[in-house]
């Protein structure tokens, strides 16, 4: 069974149970979920020492919502080389973006660990 879909049926079982941790009230306009060129820099800067294989790291669909005081939740997929070549296979992450820098939250690596990253993603309302 594909983890990703494993993970998604997680979510989906347990998306009623998790609320933003922070107390702050994020956005669901689509205007906010768009990130400038700048923002995804600097998200995959901080995102790629994390890896095993740092310049093999390959990004998409990284997209965010804005909190009241200007914070991002932001939340996208990399792939990358492990040690011995293969492929890890895209790997879910979420994190915060404010001032400049990210703060990666989670980049997930097995089953369980892509859960939490689908439901903080769904609990901060920022699609995957």
């Amino acid at each position: 069974m594909d983890v990703r879909l494993l993970a998604v049926g997680l979510v989906l079982a347990l998306g009623g149970c998790a609320t933003p941790d922070s107390g702050q009230s994020f956005s669901t306009d689509i205007a906010d979920r768009g990130l400038s060129d700048d923002d995804i820099r600097i998200v995959e800067t901080a995102v790629r020492p994390t890896l095993k294989d740092p310049a093999s790291g390959v990004f998409r669909g990284i997209t965010s919502t804005r909190s009241d005081d200007g914070h991002k939740f932001v939340c996208g997929w990399v792939d990358y080389k492990r040690p011995n070549g293969a492929l890890a296979g895209e790997q879910p992450f979420d994190g915060t973006l404010f001032a400049g820098q990210f703060v990666l939250g989670t980049l997930a690596h097995d089953e369980t660990s892509a859960a939490t990253v689908f439901s903080e993603c769904q609990a901060h309302n920022v699609r995957l």
